[in-house]
């Protein structure tokens, strides 16, 4: 003869079937109570457990609430059920995770089972929680690293940084349309120290010129194996060398390279390989590119 006692603890309502052998019925949970998943993994597995009893068919409902994620802008909403065959004890259903690209700390999905069917009951861990690990951390400005006046212009379109390079050395390349840089004279080029003060150690002289404001740029840097330096940009000269646009710089001069270039093209990007391709503009509209044999 089959019985049936139900039992009230603390509030939760727990029930427990015994057949004539004295075999506990099936309960469903969570796997866990808490799950996390990165907010650029993709997809979180969630997994739900079958204990006791598994000689039955049963199923148990699941879904997705809001916690302070938000369903379609944080994860995508998920609700199914889940069927456990005869001698069946694990089922997983899986959240779409979506990185939104905000800075918005981690956030939380409430997971929840309920409605039990073919004699399954809920266990304890019937509501569950996942964590969406915020993959925009907040940055910290590094204060070791101090650049004083940082750099400056002599006019209302400058200054600005358009190239940074790290050195092997663990020193810094700033590269752009500026005068001065922490109150000294650096046109267009100038190197930093570990802790961001000027290297007194590089001068360029005087460094990119033009014939006005919007010719005496560089936009681009890129260190040699030998230890020069490969510059690009919009200037006629570099420490009072006819360059038009491209040029390499050693510790304190200008080397003789002179690329084939026109007088009015300008230098915008540069790819040293076993030939430099340049990509060049003319008359700052039409882009083309242009190869050189790295012969100095």
């Amino acid at each position: 003869m089959k019985t049936k006692t139900n039992f009230l603890a603390a509030g939760l309502l727990l029930a427990t079937f015994a057949n004539g052998f004295g075999q506990a019925a099936s309960s469903v949970q969570f796997s866990s109570a808490n799950y996390t998943v990165a907010e650029n993994g993709g997809t979180a597995i969630i997994t739900v457990n079958r204990n006791g009893n598994t000689n039955d068919i049963v199923s148990v409902d699941y879904t997705t609430r809001d916690g302070t994620a938000t369903a379609g802008v944080d994860y995508t909403p998920q609700s199914g059920t889940l069927t456990f065959v005869a001698g069946e004890r694990k089922k997983t259903f899986t959240i779409p995770i979506l990185d939104d690209g905000f800075m918005e700390g981690d956030e939380t999905v409430n997971l929840i089972l309920s409605n039990p069917i073919g004699g399954a009951v809920l266990g304890l861990s019937s509501i569950a929680v996942l964590t969406i690990q915020d993959n925009e951390r907040p940055v910290r400005l590094d204060s070791s690293f101090d650049p004083g006046r940082g750099v400056t212009g002599t006019t209302s379109l400058r200054p600005f940084v358009l190239s940074v390079t790290a050195l092997p050395d663990g020193k810094v390349l700033v590269a752009g349309g500026f005068d001065a840089v922490d109150g000294l004279s650096r046109t267009g080029i100038a190197r930093l120290n570990l802790d961001g003060s000027l290297d007194r150690g590089f001068d360029p002289g005087s460094g990119a010129g033009g014939a006005d404001q919007y010719s005496r740029d560089i936009f681009s840097v890129v260190a040699q194996a030998d230890g020069k330096l490969l510059i690009a940009g919009v200037f006629t000269t570099f420490n009072g060398l006819r360059r038009s646009g491209l040029g390499i710089a050693a510790t304190h001069s200008l080397l003789t390279f002179r690329p084939a270039m026109a007088r009015r093209q300008r230098a915008w990007t540069i790819r040293p390989e076993a030939e430099l391709w340049v990509l060049a503009c003319w008359k700052l509209r039409k882009l083309s590119p242009f190869r050189f044999s790295m012969m100095v």
